[in-house]
């Protein structure tokens, strides 16, 4: 995303070397970067959900602090699937 707000300020001052369709190019990867962006956020959205929802399901029915990485972790696979109907 950087990238293309950089490429977008040096196409507006004329110091860009590609010409006229330095502007476009500026424009998509600054569109790229930010659907890229936007991507990543709900993954890491979705990730964080079912890993939180995993950890409060094992602890109210074990009812113990120490709940095992692996157990979270299955427990979260098992349910991704439909986290993704969900959202």
């Amino acid at each position: 995303m950087i990238t293309g707000i950089v490429a977008i300020a040096i196409a507006q001052n004329s110091y860009s070397i590609g010409g006229s369709n330095a502007e476009e190019s500026a424009a998509l990867m600054t569109g790229l970067g930010v659907i890229l962006l936007i991507i990543v956020l709900l993954i890491a959205t979705l990730l964080n959900y079912t890993l939180s929802s995993a950890y409060v399901s094992l602890y109210e029915k074990r009812k113990v602090n120490n709940i095992p990485r692996k157990d979270a972790w299955e427990k979260a696979k098992r349910h991704l699937g439909g986290i993704f109907l969900v959202a």
